[in-house]
């Protein structure tokens, strides 16, 4: 005779592997026994909407967070005073200004509502909020130069919060219960196990998807049959007021210390940064020395048109053959570090270039320009060549008979600029700037915000999967509790040094901690909301 569990059917050994897994980390086989969501708390969502509303405002509205004390104020007037916007952007502007409100009305409505406050003074507590948070955002923007502000965005945003008042009033319980519901019927399948393989698989996906947005940063459309030029383009149209001192050429990024060094101090350098090419201009044509290449110049004389105002002949200096070599050494690394010194005689409204790495048709790969007070420079990848026009402008840099020495240094990730011993400014042409560029046409303005974009999408998910499956762990295991801390930083850790590998740069730590706050957020936000009881 045979028992009955003799005619069992054995076990998977899979199975039989996943359990032993959730029995080590502290909880129940929940795929093959799932939790019903009767049975699972409801949890409130008016501090989670409320949160991201914040969120939402405080980053469209005071990015880049770049903060100037020295901003001129009309005379006479205070800065608590706004004035009158000079946007004009009409009613798709009014509209924007509403709908960017209409999510903190609700969450703040749902959340007095929720502690029993009558409707009246909802909607006044509401409106006053959404007034005073408004008008302390423009007082702010009136100092980050990229901003303008005014009384007219602080009517339309309080009308917005209002509105979402009158939203949350008319469909607020239909919306509570149908997030409540779907956040149970959620976490009632998502196990802890599942929660991790989900988790694991979206960001195996970003992973895969990063290496191929890297790549559109790369130097692939540089033409090697370019000519380097000083005080014009290659065809002659583009001349230059001034005079060139010295041109440092690096096919690597230089770091912050040694770009503030040699912009403070002209400091020198260790044999490992020397330049790939260097120019001095002491002498005519330019002195070469201490480079790893050497590259024949000869100076040629451009005659004025006939319909151009200035009758004096302009000196441009040119390389005598194209700079296969250098073209070659920038492509290789996807990197470059350029420093320029340079003296300029007078503000003009022509275009003149600085500098140009350009084909004999005057297509630029590379190049440093002048546009009155103002300077533009520009590099050739995949992703600026869907933008050709736009060239990033450092506005009010140049001053008549004021010597300029600035480095610019870009690791395949971003781009900076250094001048008298500190950084400037910065822009990102990263794995965000590419996602972004399939969506919209990017803005020199916007760039440093894709990146946080960027991780955003790829960490907020994963942290806010984490967050759930956290809520069936046993925290007081010294197991689990180190096993969930070393999943939260395998992720970012993995992701930076991806990056860092595709281009050669450096491990970034500001984006390494941007991931793990990321991270922390999504877990922070999907647990913000108590339990209703």
């Amino acid at each position: 005779m045979f028992s009955p569990r003799q005619h069992e059917m054995p076990l998977n050994p899979l199975v039989l592997h996943w359990r032993f897994v959730a029995a080590s980390c502290g909880t129940r086989d929940k795929t093959l026994n799932a939790r019903p969501s009767a049975t699972l708390p409801t949890r409130a969502w008016s501090n989670r909407i409320l949160i991201a509303a914040l969120g939402g405002i405080f980053f469209l509205t005071l990015y880049p967070f770049e903060f100037s004390l020295q901003t001129t104020l009309p005379p006479g007037r205070p800065p608590f005073f706004l004035g009158k916007t000079n946007k004009g952007g009409g009613t798709l502007d009014v509209l924007l200004n509403i709908c960017l409100f209409l999510p903190f009305g609700f969450g703040l409505a749902a959340k007095l509502r929720r502690k029993g406050r009558p409707w009246l003074k909802t909607l006044l507590c509401t409106y006053l909020a959404g007034a005073f948070l408004s008008y302390s955002i423009e007082f702010l923007q009136i100092y980050i130069p990229a901003r303008d502000s005014g009384w007219e965005d602080v009517f339309t945003n309080s009308t917005g919060a209002a509105l979402g008042w009158a939203l949350f009033q008319f469909a607020g319980t239909c919306v509570s219960h149908f997030l409540s519901n779907l956040e149970k019927t959620i976490q009632a399948r998502l196990s802890p196990r599942r929660a991790f393989l989900i988790a694991g698989f979206v960001f195996g996906a970003w992973a895969l998807y990063s290496v191929h947005l890297q790549k559109q940063s790369d130097f692939e459309t540089w033409t090697r049959d370019s000519f380097l030029v000083f005080s014009n383009d290659a065809t002659g149209r583009r001349p230059w007021k001034g005079k060139l001192l010295r041109v440092d050429l690096w096919d690597s990024a230089l770091s912050p210390d040694v770009a503030r060094a040699l912009t403070r101090d002209n400091s020198q350098l260790p044999n490992s940064d020397a330049p790939l090419v260097s120019f001095s201009f002491s002498s005519l044509p330019p002195r070469q020395q201490g480079a790893q290449l050497t590259i024949p110049f000869a100076a040629q004389v451009r005659q004025p048109q006939a319909n151009e105002s200035s009758a004096q002949p302009e000196s441009m200096f040119a390389s005598s053959r194209p700079v296969a070599d250098l073209v070659e050494r920038l492509q290789r690394k996807s990197q470059f570090s350029v420093r320029v010194v340079f003296l300029p005689d007078e503000i003009s409204d022509l275009s003149g270039r600085i500098l140009c790495l350009c084909a004999p048709s005057g297509i630029p790969d590379l190049f440093l320009g002048q546009d009155g007070t103002d300077l533009l420079f520009w590099f050739r990848n995949k992703l600026t060549v869907q933008r050709p026009g736009v060239a990033w402008t450092i506005s009010k840099l140049v001053t008549p008979g004021r010597e300029i020495d600035l480095l610019f240094s870009y690791d395949g990730s971003d781009l900076r600029l250094f001048s008298d011993g500190r950084k400037v400014q910065n822009r990102y042409w990263g794995p965000g700037t590419a996602l972004a560029l399939r969506f919209r046409h990017a803005k020199q303005g916007e760039l440093n915000g894709y990146r946080d974009i960027f991780y955003a999408l790829v960490f907020l998910p994963i942290g806010c999967l984490l967050g759930l499956a956290a809520r069936s762990l046993v925290f007081s295991r010294f197991r689990v509790c180190l096993c969930f801390c070393l999943g939260l930083l395998f992720a970012p850790i993995f992701l930076e040094v991806e990056l860092a590998l595709l281009n050669g740069r450096a491990f970034s730590p500001t984006n390494f901690l941007l991931s793990v706050g990321m991270l922390l957020a999504g877990v922070s936000w999907i647990s913000a909301d108590p339990v209703i009881q």
